[in-house]
């Protein structure tokens, strides 16, 4: 599964409780995560609000 792939799965089946994802889908969307949340973390710290 690539990157995008795992991507657009997590966000497709984030409300289905009914199944499992597989090992590359898992840590590809938590890579995601990790990337968007840290993006927003640096742009907050480079912003500054006074």
């Amino acid at each position: 599964m690539s990157f995008s792939d795992a991507i657009l799965a997590g966000f497709r089946q984030y409300a289905e409780f009914g199944g499992r994802a597989g090992v590359a889908e898992f840590w590809w969307f938590i890579l995601f995560v990790t990337l968007v949340t840290s993006g927003l973390g640096a742009l907050n710290v480079a912003t500054p609000t006074e």
